[in-house]
């Protein structure tokens, strides 16, 4: 089960923007996070391993002409969901829109970078993760190939 992000904690147009098709006004900068938590299909890139094109840990070497799913991936912070301290590189959470395994409604996940696999309990992340799970009825984590839904009710830990 899956669920959109409308919260306080996301920021007043969390739930707009989860659906937008186009980044609101943000940009990755240096962040490079998904560069290391996402499998990249196109370049038999694995989750959890740095791309071998970032460089330094803030850019693409192969921005110009990336992979496809490079080019279309948004996290949601940079969809307008989250304050500036969510941002995947100062949270160490990328969190994106997924959808459950049987392809039903989307809802959100939080990706948690192996080096940091604590960083979700930092106050500000908690709460929303919290406020997604008691809204919605669950809120998934990953964190390698561990993967976990929280429903309501239940407590959010590390998968």
């Amino acid at each position: 089960m899956t669920f959109d992000a409308d919260s306080p904690a996301a920021g007043p147009d969390a739930g707009d923007a989860l659906h937008a098709a186009q980044p609101r006004g943000r940009e990755c900068g240096s962040c490079t996070l998904c560069c290391k938590t996402m499998s990249v299909r196109e370049i038999e890139k694995p989750n959890n391993v740095w791309c071998r094109h970032v460089r330094n840990h803030t850019s693409c070497e192969i921005y110009e002409t990336r992979p496809h799913s490079c080019r279309v991936f948004n996290c949601l912070w940079l969809r307008g969901v989250g304050t500036d301290a969510m941002r995947p590189d100062r949270s160490r959470v990328v969190l994106v829109e997924a959808e459950d395994e049987a392809g039903g409604p989307k809802g959100v996940a939080a990706i948690l970078d192996p080096s940091r696999p604590l960083a979700w309990q930092e106050p500000q992340m908690r709460v929303f993760l919290e406020q997604i799970r008691d809204r919605y009825g669950a809120v998934g984590m990953a964190l390698g190939t561990r993967k976990r839904v929280f429903r309501a009710g239940q407590p959010l830990q590390t998968p």
